[in-house]
Protein backbone atom coordinates (compact mmCIF):
# COMPACT_ATOMS: atom_id res chain seq x y z
CA UNK A 1 0.00 0.00 0.00
CA UNK A 2 1.98 3.79 -0.70
CA UNK A 3 0.38 7.37 -1.47
CA UNK A 4 1.84 9.26 -3.85
CA UNK A 5 1.76 13.22 -4.59
CA UNK A 6 2.18 13.36 -7.92
CA UNK A 7 3.93 16.40 -9.24
CA UNK A 8 1.60 17.84 -12.22
CA UNK A 9 2.63 21.61 -12.04
CA UNK A 10 0.28 24.28 -10.29
CA UNK A 11 -2.21 21.96 -9.09
CA UNK A 12 -3.49 18.60 -7.15
CA UNK A 13 -3.10 14.61 -7.77
CA UNK A 14 -2.87 12.33 -5.10
CA UNK A 15 -2.80 8.78 -6.26
CA UNK A 16 -3.47 6.23 -3.20
CA UNK A 17 -2.73 2.17 -3.95
CA UNK A 18 -4.34 -0.42 -1.69
CA UNK A 19 -3.84 -3.74 -3.51
CA UNK A 20 -5.53 -3.42 -7.06
CA UNK A 21 -7.64 -0.41 -5.53
CA UNK A 22 -6.79 2.90 -6.29
CA UNK A 23 -8.13 6.16 -5.19
CA UNK A 24 -7.45 9.27 -6.94
CA UNK A 25 -7.81 13.16 -4.60
CA UNK A 26 -8.19 15.27 -7.52
CA UNK A 27 -7.14 14.99 -11.06
CA UNK A 28 -4.06 18.25 -12.25
CA UNK A 29 -4.85 21.30 -13.73
CA UNK A 30 -6.15 22.52 -17.15
CA UNK A 31 -5.17 25.75 -18.75
CA UNK A 32 -6.97 28.50 -19.96
CA UNK A 33 -5.04 27.30 -22.89
CA UNK A 34 -6.19 24.03 -22.84
CA UNK A 35 -2.88 22.05 -21.81
CA UNK A 36 -4.10 19.23 -20.32
CA UNK A 37 -2.28 17.74 -17.01
CA UNK A 38 -4.76 14.67 -16.83
CA UNK A 39 -3.59 13.56 -20.69
CA UNK A 40 -0.35 14.75 -20.53
CA UNK A 41 0.94 14.40 -17.03
CA UNK A 42 -1.23 12.03 -15.04
CA UNK A 43 -2.40 9.42 -17.59
CA UNK A 44 1.03 8.81 -18.07
CA UNK A 45 2.61 8.36 -14.64
CA UNK A 46 -0.80 6.11 -14.34
CA UNK A 47 0.23 3.60 -16.86
CA UNK A 48 3.93 3.87 -15.28
CA UNK A 49 2.91 3.24 -12.19
CA UNK A 50 0.89 0.26 -13.49
CA UNK A 51 -2.71 1.10 -12.28
CA UNK A 52 -5.40 -0.67 -14.75
CA UNK A 53 -8.75 0.42 -12.74
CA UNK A 54 -9.58 3.89 -10.87
CA UNK A 55 -12.56 2.91 -7.90
CA UNK A 56 -12.57 6.10 -6.59
CA UNK A 57 -12.08 10.27 -8.35
CA UNK A 58 -12.44 12.89 -5.41
CA UNK A 59 -13.03 15.73 -6.41
CA UNK A 60 -12.24 18.64 -3.77
CA UNK A 61 -13.57 21.35 -4.76
CA UNK A 62 -14.00 22.58 -8.66
CA UNK A 63 -11.07 24.99 -9.29
CA UNK A 64 -9.14 24.10 -12.48
CA UNK A 65 -5.80 23.24 -11.08
CA UNK A 66 -7.76 20.30 -9.22
CA UNK A 67 -10.20 19.39 -11.40
CA UNK A 68 -9.18 20.24 -14.99
CA UNK A 69 -8.27 16.73 -15.53
CA UNK A 70 -11.28 15.48 -15.05
CA UNK A 71 -12.32 14.76 -18.56
CA UNK A 72 -8.75 12.74 -19.41
CA UNK A 73 -9.04 10.74 -16.74
CA UNK A 74 -12.70 9.66 -16.69
CA UNK A 75 -12.50 8.96 -20.30
CA UNK A 76 -9.46 6.16 -19.45
CA UNK A 77 -11.46 5.17 -16.30
CA UNK A 78 -15.22 4.83 -16.89
CA UNK A 79 -15.74 3.15 -14.44
CA UNK A 80 -14.80 4.85 -11.72
CA UNK A 81 -17.15 6.84 -9.29
CA UNK A 82 -16.82 10.37 -8.89
CA UNK A 83 -17.32 11.83 -5.26
CA UNK A 84 -17.88 15.70 -4.79
CA UNK A 85 -19.23 18.18 -1.95
CA UNK A 86 -23.18 17.91 -1.88
CA UNK A 87 -22.08 21.84 -1.26
CA UNK A 88 -21.00 21.65 -4.80
CA UNK A 89 -24.25 20.35 -6.36
CA UNK A 90 -25.87 23.13 -7.94
CA UNK A 91 -22.48 24.95 -8.43
CA UNK A 92 -22.04 26.20 -12.09
CA UNK A 93 -18.03 25.58 -12.76
CA UNK A 94 -18.63 22.03 -11.25
CA UNK A 95 -21.40 21.26 -13.30
CA UNK A 96 -19.37 22.41 -16.44
CA UNK A 97 -16.58 20.14 -15.12
CA UNK A 98 -18.73 17.40 -14.88
CA UNK A 99 -20.75 18.04 -18.17
CA UNK A 100 -17.34 18.52 -19.80
CA UNK A 101 -15.80 14.94 -18.93
CA UNK A 102 -19.50 13.29 -19.73
CA UNK A 103 -20.50 12.77 -15.72
CA UNK A 104 -24.18 13.16 -15.75
CA UNK A 105 -24.51 14.87 -12.11
CA UNK A 106 -27.13 11.81 -10.80
CA UNK A 107 -24.10 9.35 -10.57
CA UNK A 108 -21.85 11.57 -8.54
CA UNK A 109 -21.53 10.64 -5.08
CA UNK A 110 -22.50 14.18 -3.30
CA UNK A 111 -21.02 13.92 0.80
CA UNK A 112 -23.72 15.77 2.18
CA UNK A 113 -21.80 16.24 5.24
CA UNK A 114 -19.01 12.81 6.67
CA UNK A 115 -19.11 9.65 4.91
CA UNK A 116 -17.25 6.50 5.33
CA UNK A 117 -15.93 4.22 2.84
CA UNK A 118 -14.09 0.89 3.62
CA UNK A 119 -11.88 -1.37 0.98
CA UNK A 120 -9.23 -3.95 1.29
CA UNK A 121 -7.17 -2.96 4.32
CA UNK A 122 -8.07 0.92 3.83
CA UNK A 123 -10.53 3.54 5.79
CA UNK A 124 -11.84 6.50 3.93
CA UNK A 125 -12.90 9.06 5.90
CA UNK A 126 -14.50 12.29 3.52
CA UNK A 127 -16.12 15.65 5.32
CA UNK A 128 -18.03 17.72 3.39
CA UNK A 129 -17.65 21.42 5.42
CA UNK A 130 -20.26 23.99 5.37
CA UNK A 131 -20.41 26.17 2.50
CA UNK A 132 -23.05 28.66 1.11
CA UNK A 133 -22.63 30.17 -2.71
CA UNK A 134 -20.82 33.67 -2.34
CA UNK A 135 -18.24 32.14 -0.24
CA UNK A 136 -14.80 31.43 -1.95
CA UNK A 137 -14.68 27.65 -3.25
CA UNK A 138 -12.00 27.20 -1.45
CA UNK A 139 -13.68 27.21 1.53
CA UNK A 140 -15.90 24.24 0.79
CA UNK A 141 -13.35 21.82 0.06
CA UNK A 142 -13.21 18.25 1.25
CA UNK A 143 -11.61 16.66 3.92
CA UNK A 144 -10.16 13.40 3.32
CA UNK A 145 -8.38 11.32 5.53
CA UNK A 146 -6.95 7.54 4.63
CA UNK A 147 -5.32 4.87 6.68
CA UNK A 148 -3.95 1.62 6.67
CA UNK A 149 -3.32 -0.11 9.86
CA UNK A 150 -0.77 2.44 11.40
CA UNK A 151 -0.19 4.75 7.90
CA UNK A 152 -2.59 7.85 7.44
CA UNK A 153 -2.65 10.70 5.42
CA UNK A 154 -4.86 13.69 5.68
CA UNK A 155 -5.65 16.30 2.63
CA UNK A 156 -7.19 19.63 3.04
CA UNK A 157 -7.94 20.75 -0.47
CA UNK A 158 -7.29 24.47 -0.75
CA UNK A 159 -9.22 25.34 3.09
CA UNK A 160 -8.51 28.31 4.08
CA UNK A 161 -7.55 28.84 8.05
CA UNK A 162 -10.48 29.36 9.21
CA UNK A 163 -12.62 26.23 7.66
CA UNK A 164 -9.33 23.67 8.99
CA UNK A 165 -9.54 24.93 12.58
CA UNK A 166 -13.27 24.64 12.58
CA UNK A 167 -12.87 21.25 11.30
CA UNK A 168 -9.93 19.65 13.51
CA UNK A 169 -12.01 21.24 16.46
CA UNK A 170 -15.07 18.91 15.48
CA UNK A 171 -13.11 15.71 14.19
CA UNK A 172 -9.92 15.70 16.11
CA UNK A 173 -7.53 14.03 13.22
CA UNK A 174 -4.54 12.30 13.35
CA UNK A 175 -2.04 11.38 10.62
CA UNK A 176 1.19 10.57 9.65
CA UNK A 177 1.30 12.76 6.56
CA UNK A 178 -0.64 16.47 5.97
CA UNK A 179 -1.22 17.42 2.23
CA UNK A 180 -0.66 20.83 3.00
CA UNK A 181 -3.87 22.97 1.93
CA UNK A 182 -3.74 25.46 -1.05
CA UNK A 183 -0.15 24.53 -2.50
CA UNK A 184 1.47 26.11 0.83
CA UNK A 185 -0.46 29.20 0.79
CA UNK A 186 -0.55 31.66 3.81
CA UNK A 187 -4.02 31.47 3.38
CA UNK A 188 -3.77 27.71 4.76
CA UNK A 189 -1.82 25.86 7.54
CA UNK A 190 -1.85 27.48 10.75
CA UNK A 191 0.96 26.11 13.33
CA UNK A 192 -1.65 25.21 16.04
CA UNK A 193 -3.85 23.27 13.24
CA UNK A 194 -0.47 21.79 12.14
CA UNK A 195 0.64 20.56 15.89
CA UNK A 196 -2.89 18.96 16.44
CA UNK A 197 -2.54 16.81 13.80
CA UNK A 198 0.81 15.66 14.54
CA UNK A 199 2.07 14.80 11.50
CA UNK A 200 5.46 13.57 10.81
CA UNK A 201 5.70 14.85 7.33
CA UNK A 202 4.36 17.66 5.45
CA UNK A 203 3.81 17.50 1.31
CA UNK A 204 3.20 21.00 -0.63
CA UNK A 205 2.06 20.68 -4.10
CA UNK A 206 2.97 23.45 -6.66
CA UNK A 207 4.54 24.67 -9.78
CA UNK A 208 8.11 25.54 -9.75
CA UNK A 209 8.02 29.47 -10.23
CA UNK A 210 4.31 29.84 -10.15
CA UNK A 211 3.07 33.38 -10.42
CA UNK A 212 0.92 33.07 -6.69
CA UNK A 213 4.79 32.58 -4.62
CA UNK A 214 3.48 29.33 -3.62
CA UNK A 215 4.79 27.94 -1.53
CA UNK A 216 4.79 30.59 0.84
CA UNK A 217 7.70 31.91 3.15
CA UNK A 218 5.77 32.15 6.59
CA UNK A 219 4.28 28.75 5.62
CA UNK A 220 7.43 26.97 4.83
CA UNK A 221 8.59 28.00 8.42
CA UNK A 222 5.71 26.83 10.35
CA UNK A 223 6.55 23.75 8.73
CA UNK A 224 10.29 23.57 9.35
CA UNK A 225 9.65 23.81 12.61
CA UNK A 226 7.59 20.60 13.29
CA UNK A 227 7.56 18.34 10.74
CA UNK A 228 9.44 17.36 7.37
CA UNK A 229 8.27 18.80 4.02
CA UNK A 230 8.78 17.43 0.52
CA UNK A 231 7.64 19.76 -2.46
CA UNK A 232 6.35 18.38 -5.79
CA UNK A 233 8.01 21.58 -7.47
CA UNK A 234 11.72 20.82 -6.29
CA UNK A 235 11.50 17.11 -6.23
CA UNK A 236 9.62 15.80 -8.50
CA UNK A 237 6.47 12.61 -7.32
CA UNK A 238 6.65 11.84 -3.93
CA UNK A 239 6.19 8.45 -2.80
CA UNK A 240 5.36 7.04 0.80
CA UNK A 241 5.27 3.25 1.32
CA UNK A 242 3.36 1.80 4.29
CA UNK A 243 4.77 -0.93 6.76
CA UNK A 244 4.01 -2.53 9.62
CA UNK A 245 5.12 0.73 11.43
CA UNK A 246 3.18 2.71 9.02
CA UNK A 247 4.32 4.86 6.35
CA UNK A 248 8.31 4.87 5.66
CA UNK A 249 9.97 6.97 3.31
CA UNK A 250 13.36 6.99 1.52
CA UNK A 251 13.88 9.93 0.56
CA UNK A 252 15.27 13.10 1.70
CA UNK A 253 13.31 15.84 2.81
CA UNK A 254 13.40 19.54 1.02
CA UNK A 255 14.20 21.12 4.38
CA UNK A 256 17.27 19.70 4.98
Amino acid sequence: MKITFLSVGQGDCTVWQDGSTTVLIDVGPKTREGYDAGERIVLPKLRKMGIRNVALILVTHPDADHVGGLRAIRRRFPMAKVVASARFKEHGEMLWWLKEAGVPVGEVVWVEDRSRVRFNRTSLEIVSPEWAPGLNDNEGSLFVRLESGRSSAILTGDAFLATEERLQKRLDWRAQILKVGHHGSRTSTSESFLKSIEARWAVVSCGRDNRFDHPHKSVMEILRRHVDVFRTDMQGDITFEAGPEGFAMNQSPWNL
